[in-house]
């Protein structure tokens, strides 16, 4: 009976696992679709992050890794970081409530320290606005 039971609790906890997994890949979803509407095709951000969001865009969103000291990061591939580098229209994302400071990183990268932050689920998209 035992031995039932701990099967049913593990099956009905990978099912609500599986259920979270949805949530969180449709939100990546609405992240990818809303950056490309807004134009935004290269940005910087964490190393997981970067991966989901190229992998999930198919390449039409490229993006560079940054460390959490908001330096360079590792990114899996080098060209990906040398087009964002040389972008003149980047935006950096971030989960909400990650080990990432943008607001400190993005004030040190720009002089007039003017961006405009959006707001998409649990992501923050921080845009320079000298860059559109």
């Amino acid at each position: 009976m035992l031995i039932i039971a701990v099967n049913v609790a593990g099956t009905l906890h990978n099912f609500s696992s599986l259920s979270q997994g949805n949530v969180r890949i449709q939100r990546q979803k609405e992240l990818v679709q809303r950056l490309l509407q807004l134009g935004i095709t290269r940005i910087y951000s964490g190393y997981w992050v970067c991966d989901r969001i190229i992998f999930q865009s198919q390449e039409k969103i490229i993006c560079a890794a940054l460390n959490e000291r908001m330096q360079p990061g590792l990114t899996r591939y080098t060209p990906y970081k040398n087009v964002v580098d040389h972008s003149k229209n980047v935006a950096y994302v971030f989960t909400q409530n990650s080990d990432y400071h943008p607001e400190q990183a993005i004030s040190a990268f720009t002089k007039n320290n003017q961006y405009q932050q959006i707001h998409i689920n649990e992501y923050i998209v921080f845009l320079l606005t000298g860059s559109r």
